[in-house]
């Protein structure tokens, strides 16, 4: 078969001496039909999954090594004849893989999942930025300059966030950036550092640190590596400066000396504007330290080197007030100088317009001033007096515990209690005669310049008292051998036998019936003697009698016991003794016991006497 067009058409049964006939060609070169087909048509030099393209002078091709179709799995490889993704790009030594460009001044590659493409995500360029999107709006930006915007399409530094605070994260409210730490515990460490770079352009070495101390703890540190300043400020001012020797400066005026150069570590003077009368220094509402030529205030708090303090206040150039307190009315003439410690230590009470109130000091109830609810220290016509007004005896009180209280001068207390002392002869002292009274015009207690004491006036001094029996009428005690009996008539209820009451102070001695005991009222410990004058009715021979002290009708046999034997009937015994008897209920009552330990003969009580008297408390 020659060139040329073939005219007749090839029957079936001729396509073998076709094929025969091409098979011998070396190129076949079809005619110019602008819709050829080709069945059954094989290209022998083919591969699986060559893509054939037209090569030099139109001759079809194959590159497999650089364009290939895996059919097997829909992958397209090129530069790659592997693919493992369906479309897998390899650009060997070629930096800049693929190059995607539209008409108008955006490029974007989106993708998608099978919602709409309003809610796409993409990347590319935006004019001359780039842009990341998400939900179909821009929302990462990068400038040319290297600016990254989020929020924002126009970022005017390294990094511009612009964005909403998200609420409430955890337990409190976010900003619009957080540094999270991947672990469930506060004392994670969650820090920003800043470094500068070394010559390859990597950090090297850390400036300044904020976040989480490196401890383990929730401490925060704000710290500067460096020896240089830490600043805060306000109002674009800086108002607290951190030196980097720790020196710390007040509106740029030093007040803290770390080394104390200037003889002070914290120094307030010349802070701010201190003009005539009003502070550099304000505490509160109440106190303030004023610098003034005038009228010396303290400077403000100084530390002295060659001083045993922690802690003083001066005033610069005033030679005398080493501390001043000062009350504002208002003015230059409204400033007072109402309390001064001066040079040699001495506390004076002066303001500078003359007039003194009376109360030096004024102790109020319940932190409330009530002209008739206060305990004062008071000054008149030279003379220092304690008064209280309406006040009961608990709240009045003045209580030294553990320190004493010296006096001189004062002529009349309410009460004065005075704690444990180091020295007990100065826990109470007095120039000249002491005298405690109730106040008016009687006196109780009396301390004489040589040390004599003694009670003053009726009724005064420690519990005491006493009960007899005279002699006009004795007292029969009837005995059961081996059984105490207390001493009383129990033959009669007349009130004039048996027992009677002599002097009683703070003890009763109860009437009405077989009175015969002295009753306490005070707790503490009593000093008790007793002694007894007695006769037997036909005691026999050698009959012994015992007897002591009771209490509440119980016989004490171990204090104060004492015994007589009686020989015959013309024989009178006589028995005393002295007991010292805890009493801690303030109720205790006190009488004497006989005891016949030989027979049952009785006892006649001729004389008797019982006295006691407080030596102690309980």
């Amino acid at each position: 078969m020659g060139r040329g067009r073939v005219t007749p058409p090839i029957k079936d049964n001729d396509w073998t001496s076709v094929r025969q006939a091409i098979n011998r060609l070396s190129a076949l070169i079809l005619g110019s039909e602008s819709t050829p087909t080709y069945e059954g048509l094989t290209l022998s030099g083919l591969t699986q999954g060559s893509v054939i393209f037209a090569g030099a002078s139109g001759v079809l091709s194959q590159d497999n090594s650089n364009l290939f179709w895996d059919d097997t799995n829909n992958r397209l490889g090129i530069g790659v004849n592997t693919p493992v993704y369906k479309l897998d790009v390899v650009s060997g030594t070629d930096n800049i893989v693929a190059n995607f460009e539209s008409t108008d001044a955006e490029a974007l590659i989106t993708f998608h999942d099978d919602t709409t493409i309003t809610n796409r995500t993409a990347i590319g360029a935006i004019g001359t930025r780039m842009g990341i999107f998400a939900g179909g709006s821009e929302k990462i930006s990068i400038l040319t300059g290297g600016n990254v915007g989020i929020g924002t399409v126009s970022p005017d530094s390294v990094l511009h966030i612009k964005a909403s605070v998200p609420g409430i994260v955890g337990d409190d409210y976010a900003g619009q950036l957080i540094i999270q730490s991947p672990t469930n515990d506060v004392n994670t460490s969650v820090v920003i550092t800043g470094y500068k770079s070394d010559v390859s352009g990597d950090p090297d070495v850390q400036l300044w640190y904020l976040g989480s101390s490196s401890s383990g703890d929730e401490n925060i540190i704000f710290l500067n590596r460096r020896n240089a300043n830490l600043v805060l400020g306000t109002n674009d001012t800086h108002r607290l400066t951190i030196l980097g020797n720790g020196n710390v400066l007040l509106a740029g005026s030093l007040i803290f000396d770390t080394v104390a150069t200037t003889d002070r570590q914290l120094d307030l003077s010349g802070i701010g504007v201190a003009t005539n009368f009003y502070s550099v220094l304000k505490l509160g509402t109440k106190v303030q330290g004023v610098n003034n030529d005038t009228v010396q205030f303290p400077e403000g708090f100084h530390k002295r080197t060659n001083e045993v303090v922690s802690l003083s206040l001066i005033a610069n150039a005033d030679t005398v007030s080493l501390l001043t307190f000062g009350l504002d009315h208002g003015g230059a003439t409204g400033k007072y100088r109402m309390f001064n410690i001066v040079a040699n230590g001495r506390l004076e009470w002066g303001p500078g317009n003359g007039v003194l109130d009376t109360n030096l000091y004024r102790f109020t109830t319940n932190g409330l001033k009530t002209d008739d609810d206060f305990v004062a220290l008071t000054l008149a016509n030279g003379t220092i007096s304690i008064i209280s007004a309406n006040i009961t005896s608990s709240i009045g009180e003045i209580n030294f515990d553990d320190e004493n209280l010296r006096t001189t001068g004062f002529t009349r207390f309410n009460k004065i209690r005075a704690g444990d002392q180091v020295v007990p002869t100065d826990a109470f002292e007095v120039n000249g005669v002491s005298v405690l009274g109730d106040g008016g015009t009687s006196t109780f207690l009396t301390v004489e310049t040589n040390g004599d004491t003694f009670w003053t006036g009726s009724g005064t001094g420690l519990p005491y008292a006493c009960m007899y029996v005279d002699g006009t009428q004795a007292i029969e005690v009837a005995l059961t051998s081996g059984v105490v009996a207390e001493v009383k008539d129990d033959g009669t209820t007349s009130l004039d036998d048996g027992w009677l009451g002599g002097d009683l102070n703070l003890i009763t001695f109860p009437t009405g019936g077989d009175e015969h005991y002295l009753s306490v009222t005070k707790a503490g410990f009593y000093r008790i003697q007793w002694s007894l004058s007695f006769n037997t009715a036909n005691p026999g021979a050698n009959v012994e009698i015992h007897g002591g002290v009771a209490v509440d009708g119980t016989a004490i046999r171990d204090k104060a016991e004492a015994h007589r034997t009686i020989a015959n009937n013309s024989d009178t015994g006589n028995m005393s003794g002295t007991a010292m008897i805890d009493c801690p209920n303030g109720t205790e009552q006190i009488s004497v016991w006989l005891l016949n330990t030989t027979n049952d003969a009785d006892v006649t009580v001729e004389h008797g006497n019982v006295s006691m008297v407080m030596v102690g408390g309980t």
